[in-house]
């Protein structure tokens, strides 16, 4: 495996990764970590984001309530409707892009600071940035036309979810899910693009010296 530090602007702080797999060529595995440090400094509220502190708010008391809903679900009987309900959201969440749930972490990566990227050394660096850029722009655009659609639904699934039928509750909260994971992979997508463009390759290691 090689090493290279993507550059989305000049800071010094290191610590981030981005391990890149290419499987075909239209396909690429991604796996992104980013240190809870550095979370924690883009989590950090900032002057006049009251309007996103609202929302936060609001998804994490929406989510605590569907979470509620979600746990009588799974302990139903595996024949009631609740249990086939359930069930099937599980094959939905197995149908899921394994790329996208990198692209939502790597959103938590605070602008300013560099990311490491992992990758074969059989690769070449210049076809990893231009892969990783094609990748970041097709997700740009895949992620925003789904949230555009998850985030238009949320009024009727919304107004559904307070009716007294089963099901309703959870069919909210998988809009709302899908709308956040939406927003994250887009905005990680987009952080991609920028660090792809501006990825450098690190200078080899000094070799050992001589007996």
């Amino acid at each position: 495996m090689s090493s290279g530090a993507a550059g989305a602007g000049a800071g010094p702080a290191r610590g981030s990764e981005l391990v890149v797999l290419p499987v075909s060529r239209n396909f690429w595995m991604l796996h992104a970590h980013v240190p809870e440090e550095l979370a924690r400094r883009k989590r950090r509220p900032k002057s006049g984001s009251a309007a996103q502190e609202a929302l936060n708010s609001l998804y994490t008391a929406a989510m605590g309530r569907i979470n509620q809903e979600y746990e009588k679900f799974k302990k139903a009987p595996r024949a009631s409707m609740q249990g086939r309900l359930y069930r099937g959201l599980q094959a939905l969440l197995d149908t899921l892009d394994p790329t996208e749930g990198a692209l939502r972490r790597l959103a938590e990566h605070p602008r300013g600071h560099a990311i490491s990227l992992v990758y074969p050394g059989t690769v070449p660096e210049r076809a990893v940035r231009r892969g990783l850029r094609l990748v970041a722009q097709r997700a740009g655009e895949r992620h925003w036309r789904r949230l555009t659609v998850w985030g238009a639904m949320l009024p009727l699934t919304g107004a559904l979810g307070i009716l007294p039928i089963p099901g309703t509750a959870l069919l909210f909260g998988w809009n709302l899910f899908r709308t956040y994971c939406h927003h994250r992979a887009y905005h990680g997508s987009r952080l991609l693009l920028d660090a792809s463009a501006a990825a450098t390759r690190d200078p080899p290691p000094p070799p050992p010296p001589p007996p």
